[in-house]
């Protein structure tokens, strides 16, 4: 392989997914949490557009929580 370390891709699960695969314990921790702040999410009412891997292409606020009817 040339001497190049492989990094290997990861599936990203938002908090729902995470809760339901993985447990309560890590659903706070989730991939999609803090992408972003508390305060741009309650002030200015911003989301983030991700990929989950469970989901699909779905809107997250700063927990990672999945947004319905996105």
């Amino acid at each position: 392989m040339n001497g190049k370390k492989w990094k290997l891709p990861m599936a990203d699960f938002c908090y729902d997914c995470t809760e339901e695969l993985f447990g309560q314990s890590y659903a706070p921790k989730n991939d999609m949490s803090d992408l972003v702040s508390r305060k741009e999410y309650e002030e200015h009412g911003l989301t983030a557009k991700v990929l989950c891997e469970g989901c699909g292409l779905i809107e997250v606020d700063h927990r990672g929580k999945r947004i319905e009817n996105a």
